[in-house]
């Protein structure tokens, strides 16, 4: 009997997104439910080596904002995004929770993917953190 360990290894890296929802001391307790947006405002504060991409990321957006048709800033604004994004997915007990973590990574991917839909590599780790929230019968964070 052959086992798969890809859900095994889902249980163990988000296992603890239900104990961190639960706990008396977890960011946004008593809280139904902390979204994307809240997680990504919580990442940088909870691992300040964070800090500098945030800041990154800040400046892009409020290019993209100005210049929403101009091709070299959308494509700055993207790879800002998946850049953070892939970083905080990565963080590997710097300093945050999973629930953090996983959530402030989907809401960088979801931004980089409103600008270009065909951005691989946001759509391939969303998808991952999405499959993964699926298998364990966990809602994904809107």
């Amino acid at each position: 009997m052959k086992i798969s360990l890809l859900p095994l290894a889902a249980l163990v890296v988000l296992l603890p997104l239900r104990a961190a929802a639960q706990a008396p001391n977890a960011p946004f307790a008593g809280a139904r439910s902390m979204t994307t947006d809240q997680a990504l405002k919580q990442a940088p504060k909870l691992d300040p080596a964070l800090v500098p991409l945030d800041k990154s990321f800040q400046t892009a957006e409020a290019k993209y904002k100005k210049s929403p048709k101009d091709a070299s800033v959308k494509k700055a604004y993207v790879e800002s995004a998946y850049t953070y994004g892939h970083t905080v997915m990565l963080d590997r007990g710097k300093g945050l929770s999973p629930s953090v973590q996983y959530r402030a990574a989907l809401a960088l991917y979801r931004k980089a993917l409103a600008v270009d839909p065909k951005h691989k590599p946001s759509l391939d780790d969303k998808n991952m953190i999405e499959g993964i929230y699926k298998q364990m019968g966990i809602s994904i964070p809107k």
